[in-house]
């Protein structure tokens, strides 16, 4: 009697136990001092000493993290604290401070994540190849974004930088090939070298009036950018800046800017119209090197020298303005302008013989040159080649013809 009555009360224990949700009694995979893994793959981390010992033991249980909490308690995330952890898919921190070098980085299917406002910076490579990840807010209260920070989020789509930042480190966003929109506040002072570098699908950007500095190849082949705004605020853009930007139909350069820099616009063959500002006192060597889509071009009086190839390959130019003002003119400096027509030169024609030229300066040598001058008259030029070669070797002469004396 009595073994029935047992019997009967670990039937009804058994049947109760089974009727009870999966989870009830769900084992965690595995614990440390101040971290835990659920059976669902959570991790919660609930101190700083619990993220020091996870950081410890990472390495044996990335694998099973698919989410994040870390509590209010905790005072930064660790370098390489979730590195490579490949499943995890959401993060959530209440805690503060920083979020340390490399933190999430090869997270590749990490597709949230929710920086509260007490976080103060993002420390370099943070959620670098977080290759998942759609979209970002930072949030005000941080003041720095580091380098490579966000570098190769694929799926980045929109970036949100609220007041607060001052400075974005170099190749910030580089090869965020989906980024599409980005909002920088005024706030931002400093954007380094190639931050936006091979965002391939941006198609504007403004530059807050905060920034002085526009960096070397900050917007290199951002292949779909057809809209830049400059403010005035801007003193220097440098070397390689807006390379290879295909989709670039024109731009303003601010009038506080001294130098078109090295390969600045090269290869934007869409760009049909630049203005160049008075302030401008060189043009460096390729700066429009390959611009396919530019017509004409208006020197300004400003500038006294033009470098090495600095409009080779402008193929479509028909006209160029160039003042007296200009010195030098470097080798291959208009090569392969093949439809340039008209040179109107603001000096008479034996100013222009007096620049420093290249030894053969390309295609505007053989244009049609308009003189600034009551006394003068235009001029095109020919070259006469004597292909005989003796010890001095081949000759040629350049005879200029007066279009209307003859």
């Amino acid at each position: 009697m009595k073994c029935k009555r047992i019997l009967s009360l670990l039937t009804v224990v058994v049947i109760w136990v089974c009727m009870l949700p999966s989870g009830v009694f769900a084992a965690d995979i595995a614990s440390g001092y101040g971290w835990v893994i659920d059976e669902d793959g959570l991790l919660t981390i609930t101190s700083d000493s619990g993220m020091t010992d996870w950081v410890d033991n990472r390495y044996e249980y990335k694998d099973y993290v698919k989410s994040v909490y870390v509590s209010r308690f905790v005072t930064s995330i660790s370098n390489s604290a979730f590195y490579n952890c490949q499943n995890l898919e959401r993060f959530d921190f209440d805690g503060s401070g920083s979020i340390g070098d490399s933190a999430f980085s090869y997270c590749t299917s990490l597709t949230s994540i929710t920086i509260p406002s007490s976080v103060t910076s993002i420390e370099r490579f943070a959620f670098n190849h977080c290759e998942s990840l759609t979209s970002i807010t930072i949030p005000s209260s941080v003041t720095s974004i580091g380098e490579a920070a966000f570098n190769y989020c694929e799926s980045l789509t929109l970036v949100n930088i609220l007041s607060g930042v001052t400075s974005i480190g170099n190749n910030a966003f580089y090869h965020c090939t989906s980024l599409t929109l980005v909002t920088i506040h005024n706030s931002v002072t400093s954007i380094e070298h190639d931050a936006f570098s091979y965002c391939t699908s941006l198609t504007s950007v403004t530059i807050p009036d905060s920034v002085t500095t526009i960096s070397e190849s900050l917007f290199a082949h951002c292949t779909s950018l057809t809209s830049v705004t400059i403010p005035d605020s801007v003193t220097s853009i440098e070397k390689y800046a807006f390379y290879k930007c295909e989709s670039l139909t024109s731009i303003t350069i601010p009038s506080s800017v001294t130098t078109i820099s090295e390969s600045l616009f090269a290869h934007c063959t869409s760009l049909t119209s630049v203005t160049i500002p008075d302030s401008v006192t060189s043009i460096e060597k390729y700066a429009f090197y390959k611009c396919e889509s530019l017509t004409s071009i208006t020197i300004p009086s400003s500038v006294t020298s033009i470098s090495d190839s600095a409009f080779s390959q402008c193929t479509s130019l028909t006209s160029v303005t160039i003042p007296s003002s200009v010195t030098n003119i470097g080798d291959g400096a208009f090569t392969y302008c093949s439809s340039l027509v008209d040179v109107y030169y603001s000096g008479s024609s034996s100013d222009w013989d007096s620049i420093t030229k290249a030894s053969s300066i390309g295609t505007i040598e053989y244009a049609f040159y308009h003189f600034n001058s009551s006394t003068e008259h235009d001029y095109t030029v020919s070259v006469e080649y004597d292909w005989s070669i003796d010890d001095s070797g081949a000759s040629c002469d350049i005879i200029l013809t007066c279009s209307e004396c003859g």
